[in-house]
């Protein structure tokens, strides 16, 4: 499927995370999706942000608008104290040392055990 045709309001989101990231966001529609929409922030491997969503129809606009909030919060932090989630034990271990005694109350991972606290950067 090519991209959906976005509203504009949606379209001058994406603009805004392209223009503060200096980075392309790639939007793929994949049906096989467990949840409505992911994102995936540019890395050095991967320098593009990557929008998968599940459904093409109207609310379309609202998932990809949503996985972009993430973008743009996370762009609104200097880059040394960006963190993402992640399930990668060495990016875990090195926000527990980063973040050391501040995150004593927070279990080392969420309930469930699917997602960890890691740092994006290397």
């Amino acid at each position: 499927m090519p991209n959906p045709v976005l509203r504009a309001a949606t379209s001058a989101i994406i603009a805004k995370v392209e223009q503060l990231s200096g980075c392309a966001v790639l939007l793929v529609h994949d049906p096989s999706l467990k949840t409505l929409a992911t994102v995936s922030p540019a890395t050095t491997q991967q320098p593009v942000h990557r929008i998968r969503f599940k459904t093409d129809d109207a609310q379309v606009d609202y998932q990809i608008a949503f996985e972009c909030g993430f973008l743009l919060r996370q762009l609104a932090l200097p880059p040394a104290e960006r963190v993402r989630l992640g399930s990668a034990a060495t990016g875990r271990d090195r926000s527990w040392r980063r973040w050391g005694g501040r995150t004593r109350h927070f279990p080392r991972t969420l309930p469930g055990g699917s997602a960890r606290c890691c740092t994006t950067a290397s």
